[in-house]
């Protein structure tokens, strides 16, 4: 059941279901799952998440829960424009990790935050300061098993 399902409604017909939602629209085969899709360039989001012992900060315009359980979807990423006086070599060098990538899928247990914005800032990596090396610890279920 999704988080969405209060929101949703579904007419189906002719072999094509539609499914509508807050502000956004869109129609999908009978084989595929109906989406609510929110309006593009309307809202921008702020996604924080740590990945590698690096804390990244993206911002884009689409922000939602992925049809994979435990991940959240994030796409139309946002990156600065190119100008031959200032470049920004975090932002250039995330720009060339997320170039062609169309949809990202971020883990829902390394979400720092998800907020939405006025203004679109700068995507960056920042270091966490851990001095672990080559420590990765080890991953842990998101739900403790039930006893």
């Amino acid at each position: 059941m999704s988080i969405l399902s209060p929101f949703l409604t579904q007419l189906e017909g002719a072999g094509r279901a539609f499914a509508y939602g807050s502000g956004g629209r869109e129609l999908a085969d009978s084989n595929e799952r109906a989406r609510v899709t929110m309006p593009t360039k309307d809202k921008t989001f702020r996604v924080v998440f740590h990945s590698r012992g690096k804390i990244y900060e993206l911002y884009a315009h689409h922000v939602t829960q992925a049809d994979l359980w435990g991940f959240v979807e994030v796409g139309e990423l946002i990156f600065g424009e190119r100008t031959a006086v200032l470049v920004d070599p975090g932002e250039e060098r995330l720009k060339s990790e997320f170039s062609g990538v169309k949809y990202t899928y971020v883990p829902l247990h390394t979400i720092i935050r998800i907020d939405e914005v006025e203004k679109v800032g700068t995507n960056k990596i920042t270091s966490t300061g851990d001095k672990g090396g080559n420590v990765t610890p080890f991953p842990t279920p998101m739900y403790p098993p039930a006893k």
